[in-house]
């Protein structure tokens, strides 16, 4: 992370978008006391700043075996490393700790 001072805004929205990821722009600028125009150039200078590094889904395991079997070369990959899914990601089991 580059050298940002964050005021008590930043942690806000910061929070805000920890709590939610996938609240809007003008919802996120509501809960902070901002208009929308000012909270957008904040966000975008958070992850320019790299505060931000990316937005993600953070899925269930039992889910991840429905999308080995739509994203074989992606998910794929780190499901069968994790040892998440077996069978084309129809069993799921937990990890198998043998070496």
């Amino acid at each position: 992370m580059a050298n940002m001072n964050l005021d008590s805004i930043d942690l806000k929205l910061l929070a805000e978008l920890q709590a939610d990821g996938r609240i809007t722009n003008v919802e996120l600028a509501t809960k902070v006391g901002l208009t929308a125009p000012p909270c957008l150039r904040r966000m975008r200078a958070l992850e320019q700043s790299g505060t931000i590094k990316s937005y993600h889904a953070d899925i269930d395991a039992a889910l991840r075996c429905v999308a080995y079997r739509h994203n074989r070369k992606g998910i794929a990959h780190s499901l069968r490393k994790n040892r998440y899914c077996v069978g084309g990601g129809n069993q799921h089991y937990r990890r198998n700790p043998k070496k």
